[in-house]
């Protein structure tokens, strides 16, 4: 196993963007592996390879901290770019199905509950029961995202000279991954809201998740809307304390993702298994009258 560590100005990432297994699943790589590449070679890299994707199909496995509880969620999904999403629950909400396509339906997901009554509904994807039990809206699931996520942390934490990372290489589930781990300070700034704002205009304005604001607020707001025009909002500058990205040394796409807050709690986890690239998914992948599917 080849590991370096480097502290200022090199750092990386928080993220969306994965599950919460212990380290000792990924197994040491062979010494004699090559190792060269720094933290933005490799998501350099990751955002080339997903530039090539068009679509993908896998298993999402979901961790996510809701207030005080970890929740847990297993989906069978599938992805085709722009942004065109699918999603059925494996275990909780077993048989729930999940669709959104940007501009279609007037921009709301479509979904069926998977349980009596197994109504069908059409939601806006930042409303409370889009948002129940997730961190992100729907319009951010995919790798892509969490590339994205990655890179913005790592631009801040280069400019400010801030954090701490570690390079490893190991072999996970049978693949040769790099890990790469990140510990990023607890800083940040208070915004003083406006009338009628949410936490959802405040994380549109400054550039940072809204579950991230409503996490760091420290129990003073239990909804996005809860806020009051004069509120001296905490937003912080990066997207958590610690992170550690697994990359596929061969293809370079992401495989798995893991955030931790300033407390060293896990924030969230996302697991991505049995990816498929570029299957040639077409519209009825998309289309709640797809036979296949019961909505």
């Amino acid at each position: 196993m080849r590991v370096r560590t480097t502290q200022l100005p090199f750092m990386l990432l928080g993220c969306l963007g994965v599950l919460a297994f212990p380290l000792a699943r990924g197994q040491p790589a062979s010494p004699a592996a090559a190792f060269a590449l720094t933290p933005e070679q490799i998501l350099q890299n990751t955002q080339d390879a997903l530039a090539k994707v068009k679509d993908y199909t896998g298993v999402l496995i979901k961790l996510e901290l809701i207030g005080k509880k970890l929740v847990k969620e297993t989906m069978l999904f599938k992805f085709a770019k722009p942004h065109k999403v699918y999603v059925k629950f494996l275990d909780v909400h077993k048989g729930r199905e999940v669709i959104y396509v940007t501009g279609w339906n007037n921009d709301k997901l479509r979904v069926h509950k998977g349980s009596f009554p197994d109504i069908t509904l059409s939601l806006n994807p930042q409303s409370s029961m889009a948002m129940e039990n997730n961190h992100h809206t729907i319009r951010e699931f995919g790798l892509e995202n969490s590339a994205r996520v990655a890179s913005v942390n790592l631009k801040k934490a280069l400019k400010n000279k801030d954090g701490t990372f570690q390079i490893k290489e190991l072999v996970l589930d049978g693949r040769p991954v790099y890990q790469i781990s990140v510990t990023l300070p607890r800083k940040g700034e208070f915004v003083v809201a406006s009338k009628k704002e949410s936490l959802w205009d405040i994380a549109r304005r400054t550039g940072q998740d809204m579950y991230m604001i409503l996490h760091s607020s420290a129990g003073k707001y239990d909804d996005p809307g809860d806020v009051e025009a004069g509120d001296k909002v905490f937003v912080p500058t990066y997207y958590g304390g610690r992170s550690e990205l697994y990359v596929d040394r061969i293809d370079f796409y992401p495989v798995r993702l893991e955030t931790y807050d300033w407390n060293n709690r896990l924030y969230e986890s996302y697991e991505y298994k049995d990816l498929k690239f570029n299957v040639n998914l077409t519209a009825p992948d998309f289309d709640p009258d797809n036979k296949g599917y019961n909505f």
